[in-house]
């Protein structure tokens, strides 16, 4: 009787061990951050269809490479992997897996960042789309009312200081769809694009028709592409909460603005100083460009009049000008290359 008390024992011993290993944490939409997490290390070949169709597949990893996160009380939190597995190299696999409850059945919003990780993104066994880059990349999907299940699966590369993070975000995204022209009217082929905020620029790259569509978080917006010599800035859009805006560029502009920061008549150039672009209507700071080992820096404004500037080390302000005061540079369609600007 003993023994089939202990055999027992060990069968609820062991079944409370299994259901340990592939219990998948709960995280919900009313949340921005997904912060609970069941992450596994594999150094085998993967079967990423039997991974993202049933959460038993953790049943077969070893304990000791299995991590659970739960960092609920904490938002716009970055794991950072290395931190938590030891000897991460190119052989390594990561499963990173976790479910959210949502109330209602609809289309969420997400931003998701990682370095130094390859990753692809699983929602209810469907990949998501995501866009190129590795910060702030936004991107839609429909979660169904109840559990629904997240997989990343990545593999580390770089420096193999591998981190992640995701977000639900707080707003609905809207979407800009971008087509770029040459002067020749004729697409620009995988050429590049940025979208700039009030805090960071983004770039994303074009399609072979010089197109692609883009989610971003309800704002203002300026988009610009261009290549080495020619370039175009939209005007600035605001766009709302699920709206939708297409924007057509012409490549037609070659109003660089450039010059060099140096002491005693050219002969001492100063690199790594901060240049910045002067918005003279607003007064505002619409770009900062850093001074290479020659002292040289460069702008492509968009049109409107504009003013360069440095801080001393006194934090006195010094624009580009002549006796009479400040220089403004009027950029429209026509305007020239606007060279020399020495500070």
């Amino acid at each position: 009787m003993i023994k089939k008390i202990l055999f027992l024992g060990s069968l609820i011993l062991i079944a409370n061990f299994f259901c340990s290993q592939v219990q998948i944490p709960m995280n919900s939409t009313d949340k921005t951050s997904v912060n609970k997490w069941k992450i596994a290390k594999v150094n085998d070949s993967i079967d990423t269809k039997k991974i993202i169709e049933s959460e038993d597949y953790f049943i077969s990893i070893n304990k000791e490479d299995i991590r659970n996160l739960n960092l609920s009380k904490f938002n716009n939190i970055t794991f950072s992997l290395y931190q938590i597995f030891e000897d991460i190299n190119f052989n390594n696999t990561f499963i990173i897996a976790s479910n959210i409850e949502s109330k209602t059945e609809t289309t969420y919003s997400f931003i998701y960042n990682n370095f130094d990780l390859v990753s692809e993104i699983y929602i209810n066994g469907e990949k998501a789309k995501l866009p190129d880059g590795l910060y702030n990349l936004k991107f839609d999907h429909f979660l169904k009312k109840g559990k629904n299940s997240i997989v990343i699966i990545g593999k580390p590369n770089g420096s193999y200081k591998s981190s992640f993070s995701l977000k639900i975000n707080d707003k609905k995204l809207s979407k800009i769809k971008v087509k770029v022209l040459n002067e020749n009217l004729k697409p620009h082929k995988l050429g590049y694009f940025g979208v700039k905020d009030e805090k960071m620029v983004r770039y994303f790259q074009l399609d072979e028709n010089g197109e692609n569509t883009i989610s971003v978080v309800p704002g203002e917006y300026l988009i610009m592409s261009g290549n080495s010599k020619i370039y175009k800035w939209s005007t600035k859009i605001n766009i709302s909460e699920n709206e939708e805006k297409e924007i057509n560029l012409i490549l037609n502009q070659r109003s660089v603005i450039s010059g060099n920061v140096s002491t005693f008549k050219g002969k001492n150039p100063h690199p790594g100083i901060n240049v910045k672009l002067v918005n003279v209507n607003t007064n505002e700071i619409f770009w900062t460009d850093v001074t290479n080992s020659s002292g040289d820096y460069s702008f492509t404004p968009p049109e409107g009049n504009w003013q360069i500037k440095i801080s001393s080390k006194s934090n006195e302000d010094i624009y580009f000008g002549d006796k009479m005061g400040r220089t403004t540079f009027k950029v429209n369609k026509s305007s020239k290359r606007i060279e020399e600007c020495r500070l």
